[in-house]
């Protein structure tokens, strides 16, 4: 049998509460995910995303179209190319 060792980690509830949500839908336990997170970072040999800080032109972007602001709405894909003029 493999022995296993024990991670104890600080976290926000109310963060922890959501992640445990989400790993649900997708069936996986937290312990299932932290050990999927290891193994990428094994394979990686770094962190499995991106840790980049954006500018403030895009936190701005980013801002408005989560408040919906300035979203085109397009057809299907004959009018996105029209309205981005390709």
């Amino acid at each position: 049998m493999t022995q296993l060792s024990t991670i104890t980690a600080r976290i926000d509830p109310i963060l922890k509460t959501e992640v445990e949500n989400i790993f649900h839908e997708m069936n996986l336990s937290i312990n299932e995910a932290i050990n999927l997170f290891f193994v990428q970072v094994k394979h990686c040999r770094s962190l499995p995303f991106d840790l980049e800080i954006p500018n403030e032109e895009t936190v701005k972007a980013i801002n408005e179209a989560r408040k919906g602001i300035g979203l085109v709405v397009c057809e299907n894909e004959d009018d996105m190319f029209k309205k981005l003029g390709i």
